[in-house]
């Protein structure tokens, strides 16, 4: 026992040592993933708020009646949904692509309202896809439009019907 105190004395400086740079080799990887961890939520905060000023761009474009705007903010939109979206995304934004090219043939605002459902539908998966939280797309629609009252019941047949054919959560639905 004696000895072994002796030996702890003699080599109590490169002990404390070790010690200390265990410490500090914990700190630094612990404060390294904090960092990054915040760099990724703040860039997933940034996409989020790209897709959704494109999100409302698609949107104005249905509701002024302009293909040509719709099918550039379509072109964004698929660029940043094929790059960071999910395939519930994905599958999402093409029945959305179908679903413009329809609208652009029947201009008589009977398809408008199921363009937009598509749209904040597709805002709410990307929401779950960059931040892990999951909102009804009628809060997306309460938000974002003046009139939901007006729509609610097209808009939840058209968000029913979508969550339907995109094989997505039924917490999606209406």
């Amino acid at each position: 026992m004696n000895m072994f105190l002796c030996f702890l004395w003699e080599h109590l400086d490169s002990i404390v040592t070790a010690f200390g740079l265990i410490v500090a080799v914990k700190i630094v990887t612990k404060e390294y993933r904090n960092g990054l961890k915040l760099q990724q939520n703040e860039f997933m905060c940034n996409k989020l708020g790209d897709i959704t000023e494109k999100i409302d761009k698609c949107n104005k474009a249905i509701m002024a009646k302009n293909v040509n705007e719709l099918t550039v903010n379509l072109n964004s939109l698929e660029a940043t949904i094929l790059s960071y979206g999910t395939v519930d995304a994905i599958n999402i934004l093409e029945k959305t692509i179908v679903a413009s090219r329809i609208w652009d043939e029947n201009k008589d605002g009977s398809y408008d309202l199921y363009m937009v459902a598509h749209l904040f539908l597709l805002a709410t998966q990307l929401k779950k896809d960059l931040t892990g939280v999951e909102i009804s797309p009628e809060k997306m629609f309460v938000i974002l439009t003046n009139d939901y009252e007006n729509h609610k019941p097209l808009l939840k047949k058209y968000i029913n019907k979508t969550v339907d054919e995109c094989n997505l959560s039924e917490k999606f639905k209406l």
